[in-house]
């Protein structure tokens, strides 16, 4: 099958064998079950794939498995240089770098790491390896608990470590693995990794092309969803062309046009790599063999081959792993490679890794999004009651700012005329000041009371001379003469009070008091 329902990892180290199912889910994939064995020799390893596979492999599993035990690795700097040197460059030195000679190990590098030292670009070289007795001790494990493989990972390394297991491969090979969603090509130069390369096309684009609406000639209309596509490309794969039709009566000669593109696009690829292995390496591919999920599809070899006359062929799995009964066996996916990661060496499926990850961050949302909702109410009402207040205080504030116009225009208005008044004023000729005769004499009528008599009033510039008398009873007369001084003394006109002289008698037996006061003018 192109899709996959289920997918499941293999996980074996010195001291544990782990095999976990999952499902796709969302975007991510859900644990369905785990299953984790305790191992010290390889008879123990034996019994507990004997014990995994009967209890849990189904035929409709892809099995990856993950090898990361006793991988010698080391760390060295070189020079900038390319591949095909470092290559060289590690052979020259493998009781250095490797853990045998070159021809007894499996191999490979990965550049971590570019610098510049002392003016001179370096990079710094992750150098792995393993035996291959070792590898083919795994591969004889494998075998011996009826685990076989169905397709290879999209590691490069995965297809350089099976190929070097295939002693019959032409000296330039091209092995390409057609997965789901990529394409990776393999160039295999006399057993040894030389150049990879991969492109996002693989068996999804042969169901996207089948995911279409079809007018058939008879007028019938024809949608063909995911789920059918799959069926489609299940059961026929590229049909030769015929007279026959699909159970939705499309002919095989228009089903085989649908996957025209994917064959053209593939090919168009496959000659792009060809032509940079002839002009780059000056080397030119001896056969071409395909496996993956591509390798599955009905015709799909065939029709690649078809564009080619080197010879294109399915790879044959069964080489490496032959049976006697084809019916009693499990098809899983197992790329004999290793991951090339300096801290953690694991093949297992990548979604697995952030599996529970992805379960606690959903769960953080779904608590976020309950938490949000009286949050995002509350904000609301907050802006709300926020806007109203501002619309309030708007109001208000234009209404002041309307007052404060009209006085500011009042003021204005006042300002011009105090100005022209001002002008007004110093064009008149000068006038000189003169005493404030006619405020002292309206003052003296408002102060003087009925018993007390003015009988002289002398007025100057600066002076007032003022004589009277005071009649009445020889108690109330001093009285009467200090409350009158001191009416003068709060008159705005008057300052400087001073009492000359003052005297008493009588008038027919009336007791008076005369009295003679002073004033300045102010």
């Amino acid at each position: 099958m192109p899709v996959y329902r289920r997918k499941s990892g293999l996980q074996v180290t010195p001291t544990i064998v782990k095999y976990v199912v999952v499902r796709p889910h969302r975007h991510t994939y859900r644990v369905l079950h785990t299953t984790k064995l305790a191992i010290k020799t390889d008879a123990d390893k034996s019994r507990a794939f004997e014990i995994i596979r009967r209890g849990n492999f189904v035929p409709s599993d892809k099995l990856v498995v993950s090898y990361p035990t006793d991988i010698h690795h080391v760390e060295a700097i070189f020079p900038k240089l390319s591949d095909r040197e470092l290559l060289h460059a590690i052979e020259l030195n493998a009781e250095k770098y490797l853990t045998d000679r070159p021809e007894s190990v499996a191999y490979d590098f990965k550049v971590t790491h570019k610098f510049i030292e002392d003016h001179t670009l370096k990079q710094r070289v992750f150098i792995f390896s393993l035996p291959k007795d070792k590898l083919e001790s795994e591969l004889s494990l494998l075998h011996t608990a009826h685990i076989f493989p169905y397709r290879l990972s999209d590691a490069s390394f995965a297809l350089w470590n099976l190929a070097s297991c295939t002693p019959e491969l032409p000296p330039n090979t091209l092995l390409v693995n057609i997965d789901t969603d990529y394409t990776i090509m393999v160039y295999i130069r006399e057993g040894r990794l030389w150049f990879s390369r991969t492109i996002p096309l693989g068996v999804s684009s042969l169901l996207k092309d089948l995911q279409l609406t079809i007018s058939l000639p008879e007028g019938r209309v024809v949608v063909i969803d995911a789920d059918r596509a799959s069926e489609l490309l299940e059961k026929y794969g590229i049909p030769e062309p015929s007279d026959e039709t699909t159970e939705e009566g499309i002919p095989f000669s228009m089903f085989r046009t649908f996957h025209r593109p994917f064959i053209e696009k593939i090919s168009i690829e496959l000659n792009r790599t060809l032509n940079y292995i002839s002009s780059t390496f000056n080397r030119n591919i001896d056969a071409i063999f395909i496996t993956g999920d591509g390798a599955s599809v009905k015709n799909l070899v065939q029709s690649i081959s078809e564009e080619f006359t080197i010879p294109c062929n399915e790879y044959n799995i069964d080489r490496i792993f032959p049976a006697e009964s084809k019916s009693t066996l499990h098809e899983f996916a197992i790329p004999l490679g290793f991951a090339i990661d300096v801290n953690n060496v694991n093949l297992l499926p990548r979604a697995l890794e952030y599996e529970w990850h992805a379960i606690l961050y959903r769960r953080y949302v779904k608590l976020l999004a309950v938490l949000s909702i009286p949050v995002l109410i509350s904000v609301y009402g907050l802006l709300y009651l926020q806007e109203s207040i501002l619309k309030e205080r708007m109001t208000s504030l234009s209404i002041q700012y309307n007052n404060a116009k009209i006085t500011a225009n009042e003021f204005i208005s006042l300002v011009e005329r105090r100005d022209n008044l001002r002008k007004h004023l110093q064009s008149l000729p000068d006038v000189p000041r003169t005493p404030p005769y006619v405020g002292i004499l309206k003052l003296l009528s408002n102060i003087t009371p009925p018993n007390l008599q003015l009988t002289k009033l002398e007025l100057s510039d600066h002076h007032v001379l003022i004589s009277g008398m005071v009649v009445g009873t020889d108690v109330g007369l001093e009285l009467q003469l200090s409350q009158f001084l001191l009416n003068l003394n709060q008159s705005p006109y008057l300052s400087a009070i001073t009492l000359l002289n003052k005297s008493h008698t009588s008038i027919d037996r009336i007791p008076c008091l005369i009295f003679d006061i002073e004033c300045e003018i102010k």
